[in-house]
């Protein structure tokens, strides 16, 4: 995904700022090395520009890893998390078999992503939000899907974050029930919403203004 994904949410809580990242891998001329770099990368950009208080961090898919590490941060103070799709919090019990079919699922639905970027009119009224995901796909190299890839399948939680956690995820997504007792077992505070029928962040591409309500709730707002 690309920055952009978060344009109609953005619009629908016009009172917040909101900084919205394109990680490296995901736009033009950029790999994504590892998740050390992203996050070193962020606290570097972030207290370069003294933006280092947020409200909440919300974190999708790739990025939900992100956010917990850059909570975990010093420089960085998050009050909340909201975790959306949060992939591979637990530890599977055969990760290279994992790694390899994980790589190449991806590896299908970026290049179809890709193709389809080059039809601008598909999409209907997500469209948008499509050739977002469409465009950030066209980026992606083999060498960053597999860093991708590596990072997410070996990928543990570690506790200590003190801030309340939500995670949120559609019914249809595979293995949600073990990232939240994993996540259950290792954080403070975890909140859980499953939206039903839906699938990986397919809330937040419908529905931007019942998202915008669920983020304001989770602020008190």
């Amino acid at each position: 995904m690309e920055g952009s994904c978060f344009g109609s949410l953005a619009q629908q809580m016009p009172d917040c700022r909101m900084i919205c990242v394109t990680l490296n891998g995901h736009h033009q001329g950029s790999e994504f090395t590892s998740l050390d770099n992203e996050v070193e990368t962020l606290v570097h950009m972030l207290t370069e520009r003294g933006v280092t208080q947020f409200d909440l961090a919300l974190g999708l898919s790739l990025g939900t890893v992100v956010a917990l590490e850059l909570a975990a941060r010093p420089e960085i103070q998050i009050d909340r998390l909201v975790l959306d799709g949060a992939v591979n919090l637990y530890t599977s019990k055969c990760q290279p078999l994992e790694q390899v079919t994980t790589y190449f699922f991806l590896d299908i639905f970026r290049k179809m992503l890709a193709r389809n970027s080059r039809n601008p009119e598909k999409g209907g009224s997500r469209a948008k939000w499509d050739m977002g995901w469409q465009r950030a796909a066209s980026y992606v190299s083999s060498r960053s899907l597999h860093n991708i890839v590596g990072e997410l399948v070996h990928y543990q939680p570690k506790p200590g974050l003190k801030q309340p956690i939500y995670l949120l995820y559609g019914s249809n997504e595979a293995n949600y029930d073990a990232c939240c007792k994993a996540a259950q077992s290792c954080f403070q505070e975890v909140h859980i919403d499953v939206k039903e029928g839906h699938n990986h962040l397919t809330w937040l591409g419908r529905h931007p203004e019942e998202y915008a309500g669920m983020l304001y709730g989770v602020m008190g707002r």
